[in-house]
């Protein structure tokens, strides 16, 4: 199966350079195939063989990963170590607000290791001209851990 997947995601990669036009977009495709590539054996048993396309996959993986975060903690590390890639994916703003409410309403499972990581995150995000509107759950998740 994994020959078939990242077979799939390559010739992705390749529609993706081919054929959109506006930059952001296709970087962000990109990025999600990258993940998905790189995650590969974390989130096998995540993949829908039903789903092809790149975006609606990976928000699907990120959809059953954040519903996982309550009860398994391979899935709070694979969720936070993505949410502190900071890398622009498609509804990535979307994802990552849900995934941090999540961790929020669970944040007394989170070890220490996480929330340094969250706070490298804070730290890196607070000095932008313009935080990402995501921020605003990040900063509530580390005050309600401190």
């Amino acid at each position: 199966m994994l020959a078939a997947f990242v077979g799939i995601m390559r010739n992705y990669k390749q529609w993706v350079v081919s054929s959109i036009k506006d930059k952001k977009v296709a970087g962000e495709f990109y990025n999600a195939i990258d993940w998905i590539e790189l995650n590969y054996e974390k989130i096998s048993d995540l993949l829908n063989p039903d789903e092809v396309h790149p975006g609606l996959q990976f928000s699907g993986i990120i959809e059953r990963l954040i519903e996982g975060t309550k009860d398994n903690e391979s899935y709070r590390d694979i969720i936070v170590a993505w949410i502190c890639e900071d890398k622009k994916v498609p509804f990535g703003k979307i994802l990552k607000t849900k995934a941090m409410r999540k961790l929020w309403k669970h944040s007394n499972r989170l070890s220490e290791r996480h929330i340094e990581q969250l706070i490298a995150l804070r730290d890196k995000l607070k000095n932008l001209e313009y935080p990402p509107s995501e921020m605003k759950w990040l900063v509530r998740l580390i005050e309600k851990r401190r």
